[in-house]
């Protein structure tokens, strides 16, 4: 489903016009509230069911706006969902481990040989992170909150793939 919700404040005229023109749905709620745009919008897609969520417009602008967003990912009740940041040039996502089931967290990334991806730790450190497909590979690794460790990594092929076993690690694909 393709839905436009927020206050709008942010979004041209024009670009609202050319989305409603495309039949976008739109949901237009008050500049006042307690939620933020992106926590709306998530509400919406949660009640239209499991499969993959992706955010537009979240990770540019204010920065307390961008980290907000990117926070919001590690809502509990967000566990297991396939939520991605994305713009023209970044997609975000969060894994969580272990996951409901007890298994490892596991991403297959697509991008491109040379693309940027860097893997951060969330509020504690992330245990076992193994990866494919990239230029610096990790085995069964932790990457320790705070440290720059999980910085710039590249990808080696067209397809990346990130394992986490404990943890919430950031993965920050940027396309070159």
């Amino acid at each position: 489903m393709h839905l436009l919700v927020g206050d709008l404040d942010s979004l041209p005229l024009a670009d609202a016009a050319a989305l409603a023109a495309e039949q976008v749905p739109i949901r237009r709620v008050p500049a006042e509230k307690d939620d933020t745009d992106l926590e709306l919008a998530l509400a919406y897609a949660l009640a239209d069911g499991p499969g993959p969520v992706i955010i537009c417009g979240a990770l540019g602008g204010r920065t307390d706006h961008l980290l907000a967003n990117v926070l919001l990912l590690a809502r509990p009740d967000l566990a297991g969902r396939d939520i991605v940041l994305a713009d023209a040039a970044e997609t975000v996502r969060l894994l969580i481990a272990p996951r409901p089931d007890g298994g490892p967290a596991q991403a297959a990334l697509p991008g491109a040989a040379g693309d940027p991806l860097t893997l951060l730790p969330l509020g504690a450190d992330a245990e076992g992170v193994s990866t494919a497909g990239l230029y610096y590979p990790l085995a069964d690794e932790t990457l320790h909150e705070g440290r720059a460790r999980g910085v710039s990594n590249v990808f080696t092929e067209a397809r990346a793939h990130v394992t986490l076993r404990r943890g919430r690690l950031l993965l920050i694909h940027t396309a070159a």
